[in-house]
């Protein structure tokens, strides 16, 4: 499933995502099993995302560092 957290900050801290991307990095990735709550569909027709509230890491992987593409800027 593609969603947003809407509660980005807890995101952030339960999954242990650095406040702050270093130089050339544009993110992270990883794989994480997960509880969630508030899960919402957004059927636009537009690109859009839907949303969730992360609850509960049950289970963390590596995290991988996102490098930028070169003609974009972090």
């Amino acid at each position: 499933a593609w969603f947003c957290f809407s509660n980005d900050g807890e995101a952030k801290k339960l999954l242990r995502i650095p406040e702050s991307k270093g130089s050339g990095s544009c993110g992270y990735r990883g794989i994480a099993t997960i509880t969630v709550t508030n899960y919402v569909v957004d059927r636009s027709p537009a690109t859009v995302f839907d949303t969730a509230d992360i609850v509960k890491v049950i289970k963390t992987g590596s995290v991988d560092v996102l490098k930028c593409p070169e003609n974009a800027k972090p």
